[in-house]
C-alpha cells in the first residue's frame, strides 16, 4: 500500500504567526478580485437559509455538484444532491439525500456519494446520471464519511468509515479490504492512488497533476480560516487570500480539472460573534499561484 502522510503543522503555523496581525490590527478589506460568486442561497424576506457544500467538479470542468443543506451548521446536517453549471447558471436538484460526501466517477457518467447525516455518517451509494437510478453498494460499515474514486484504478472507490478506517471496494460492489485503519475522515488521492490526508479532520484536495495540496487553515488569533496550497513533500506553502468577507471561513476545496482554479464553500462570519456563521456559498479562486 502506498501512502502520503502529510506533515505541514511547522508550515501552517509559521505562516500563521507571520499573517497573525491580519487580525489584531486589521484596518481594512479588500476582496481578492480573483474570487468569483458562483451559487449563494441566503435568504430573502423570511426565507429559509440554506447552506452549499462538498462541491466537485465534473470531469471536463462545465458543471459542478454539490450538497445543499437547510441547516447553516454544515458540518453536521446530511444534504441533497444538486449540480450547477461552472459559471453558476442553472442549479438543477438531482436527489433528496441526504448525503454527506460526493464524488464523480472518471467517465462523468456516475456519481458516487455516501448517504445520511455527517454526524453518523452513512451507506455507500452510486447514482447514474442519465436514468437517475441510485444503488447501494454493500458494505461491512454503515458510518461512512467522506469517498474518493480512484485516479489510477477508477474501477475502485475508496471510503472511510469513522470507526474503522479506509477501505476500498470495486465499483460493483465485490473486493472490499480495509485499505488503512488510521484514516477515520477526510482524505484525497494522488495520480498514484496514495491516500493524502492532514490531520484526518480536514478535508484537502490533490491537485490534478499531483504536486499540491489545497486545504483549509486557521489563522493564528483569529476566529477565521483561509484556504493554503503547499507541496505534496511540504517543502513549500502558500495562503491563497481567498476569504471573500472580511470574516470568513473556508471548507471544501475542490480542484477545478486542469488545475487551474479551486471551487471551495464560504461562510460569512457574523458581525459582533465571528463564532456564528451565515449560510454557506459556493465560490471559485482563479489565477492560483503554480498554475500553467
Amino acid at each position: 500500500m502506498r501512502k502520503v502522510t502529510l506533515v505541514l503543522a511547522l508550515l501552517v503555523a509559521g505562516a500563521s504567526l507571520l499573517l497573525s496581525s491580519d487580525c489584531a490590527g486589521r484596518s481594512f478589506f479588500r476582496r481578492n478580485p480573483h474570487l468569483r460568486l458562483i451559487l449563494t442561497e441566503r435568504p430573502r424576506g423570511s426565507g429559509r437559509a440554506r447552506s452549499l457544500y462538498y462541491p466537485v467538479w465534473s470531469p471536463d470542468g462545465s458543471a459542478i455538484y454539490y450538497l445543499c443543506t437547510s441547516d447553516r451548521t454544515q458540518l453536521w446536517s446530511g444534504g441533497s444532491l444538486w449540480r450547477v453549471a461552472s459559471d453558476g447558471a442553472d442549479p438543477e436538484s438531482l436527489a433528496s439525500g441526504p448525503f454527506c460526501a460526493v464524488t464523480v466517477a472518471r467517465d462523468g457518467q456516475r456519481l458516487v456519494l455516501c448517504t445520511g447525516r455527517r454526524a453518523a455518517g452513512g451507506r455507500l451509494a452510486v447514482l447514474d446520471l442519465a436514468s437517475r437510478r441510485m444503488e447501494t453498494l454493500e458494505t461491512s460499515q454503515s458510518d461512512l464519511i467522506d469517498l474518493a474514486v480512484g485516479r489510477a484504478d477508477p474501477t475502485r472507490v475508496y471510503y472511510c468509515s469513522m470507526s474503522r478506517g479506509l477501505y476500498r471496494i470495486s465499483m460493483d460492489g465485490s473486493g472490499e479490504t480495509l485499505w488503512d485503519a488510521q484514516v477515520t475522515w477526510h482524505f484525497d488521492l494522488t495520480p498514484t492512488d496514495s491516500v493524502v490526508t492532514k490531520s484526518n479532520i480536514i478535508k484537502v484536495s490533490v491537485s490534478p497533476d499531483g504536486q499540491r495540496i489545497a486545504y483549509p487553515g486557521v489563522i493564528e488569533d483569529c476566529a477565521e480560516n483561509d484556504l493554503f496550497v503547499a507541496t505534496v513533500d511540504s517543502t513549500a506553502t502558500t495562503r491563497l487570500d481567498a476569504n471573500p468577507y472580511e470574516w470568513s471561513q473556508n471548507s471544501f476545496p475542490s480542484w477545478s480539472p486542469d488545475g487551474k482554479k479551486l471551487i471551495f464553500s464560504a461562510q460569512e462570519l457574523q458581525p459582533g460573534d465571528p463564532t456564528i456563521p451565515a449560510e454557506a456559498e459556493l465560490w471559485i479562486l482563479e489565477e492560483l499561484p503554480g498554475a500553467h
